[in-house]
């Protein structure tokens, strides 16, 4: 009885004739055959296979017998003189089976690649992209530089006799990570951008390649945020901005951190003026107070920027500590904006506002326009009697303005005891400025009388009234 003679046995059996090795057209029909029975080995019959042939000269090439590991296929262009695989049928041998045999080490490939520039990128990418390559391979090309960037509009050229435009100088070349895909919008925002013959397509082999050894489809946030922020060119800022907040949600969301990104990309109310996100604020209120605003084309992603709608209420604090109002209408219209903020204060805010020197007043009649600047418990509201005024800091900003103020601690009017002070120090003056109006001299000493008990707990200031011409 006869039995089939497996593709493994028979291998073995031919694997020893020297035809194998010297015949390129019997080597083919061999390789031909067990091409045809490959997928139906099993994994332990083709490693079989592999290791018998991986040491046997039996793949044809244009430069003789070679090695399966030391011989390339057809579509490999890379450089004249490898050993391109040379078979009579092509279609007769499978890549798929060809490839499991081995490719060529890429040693060669490293060495020419640094020696010389004048080979085809564009044929490399084909070689190494239909290759399984090593661990050790692939981290070895991410960091070699074998890739050509487009050249810029007459970049390193010359025009010749006849206008033509040709280059003076050698391909540079770069590693995949500081390129970008030939990308319409990475072309407009100026990155380099990898030398690319054809229309790019991500999902092709090729390009899937070049992706894996870290060619970039988008700029790293630092990037994009150098670009959008000056000094660059107008045009340029615009772009990059429009693409990092188109892509902020894709792309940058995740690692964007708006309390430390230290490039004003954001342009402000003022056109001209840019700030980081945290000098800038949503509510165009607080500009009153010469914080910069976001300008209101992006004011809808404030939100997304990590932008406040105002100020926090320490920075207001120290503003109006280090910025008082310098005139009356200034400081109405910012204690105006204080009173919106009014619920964002605490206890302890309170009382450093009602010691900060703050609220402007004229500092002498004859000199209206010479401003001090006083604390809220040295002033009161003016009201329909303005004889103290003379005597006592009156203010009056309007009832929203007022009522910021109030919460500050300026008072309606002076106390009991602050009127026995005025006395002790000024009752002639005084009453003069009352015009001798002996009524309201008598209603503030019986103010003062009502309480005296009060007063008396200030020892020295009752002392005083003791010794003053404070009666009438």
């Amino acid at each position: 009885n006869f039995t089939e003679l497996t593709l493994v046995t028979w291998a073995q059996s031919v694997f020893d004739k020297p035809e194998l090795e010297n015949s390129p057209a019997y080597s083919e029909k061999f390789l031909a055959t067990i091409s045809r029975g490959w997928t139906n080995l099993s994994a332990n019959d083709q490693n079989t296979i592999r290791n018998l042939l991986g040491a046997k000269r039996c793949i044809p090439t244009k430069f003789g017998m070679k090695l399966p590991d030391h011989a390339y296929f057809q579509t490999v262009n890379l450089f004249r003189d490898l050993p391109v695989i040379n078979f009579q049928n092509q279609k007769g041998v499978s890549e798929k089976f060809l490839a499991y045999l081995g490719h060529v080490e890429l040693q060669i490939v490293f060495d020419r690649l640094i020696s010389q520039g004048s080979w085809d990128h564009m044929q490399l990418v084909k070689y190494l992209a239909s290759v399984e390559l090593k661990p050790i391979e692939k981290e070895r090309l991410k960091i070699t530089p074998i890739w050509p960037r487009e050249r810029l509009e007459n970049e390193d050229s010359i025009v010749d006799a006849n206008g033509t435009v040709k280059p003076t100088r050698s391909v540079k070349r770069f590693v995949a990570t500081d390129l970008y895909a030939p990308l319409v919008e990475l072309r407009d925002l100026g990155l380099p951008i990898i030398e690319w013959k054809g229309v790019w397509k991500s999902n092709t082999k090729d390009a899937k390649f070049l992706l894996d050894m870290g060619l970039r489809v988008h700029p790293p946030l630092e990037t994009i945020l150098v670009l959008a922020s000056p000094p660059s060119q107008m045009q340029l800022r615009s772009k990059a901005l429009h693409y990092f907040l188109e892509k902020f949600k894709e792309k940058y969301s995740t690692e964007y951190n708006n309390t430390l990104i230290t490039y004003a990309f954001l342009p402000c109310a003022n056109k001209q003026d840019y700030a980081t996100p945290s000098e800038c604020f949503a509510d165009p209120a607080c500009q009153v107070m010469g914080y910069r605003v976001l300008h209101q084309d992006l004011r809808s992603r404030a939100r997304d920027l990590g932008i406040r709608e105002h100020p926090h209420r320490d920075q207001l604090i120290a503003k109006l500590s280090k910025e008082p109002p310098s005139n009356l209408v200034k400081a109405k219209e910012i204690f105006e904006y204080l009173a919106s903020q009014q619920g964002e204060f605490n206890s302890s805010d309170w009382v450093t506002l009602g010691r900060l020197n703050f609220i402007p007043v004229a500092s002498d009649k004859s000199q209206p326009n010479y401003i001090i600047h006083i604390n809220p418990s040295s002033c009161y509201f003016r009201g329909q009697d303005d004889s103290y005024a003379d005597f006592f800091p009156h203010v009056h900003f309007g009832d929203r303005a007022n009522q910021f103020l109030r919460s500050c601690g300026v008072k309606p009017e002076p106390s009991p005891t602050e009127f026995a002070q005025l006395l002790v120090r000024s009752s002639y003056e005084f009453l003069n400025n009352i015009n001798n109006n002996v009524e309201k001299y008598f209603n503030i000493l019986r103010m003062i009388a009502t309480n005296l008990n009060t007063i008396k707990q200030n020892t020295k200031l009752y002392n005083e009234m003791k010794r003053s011409p404070i009666l009438l």
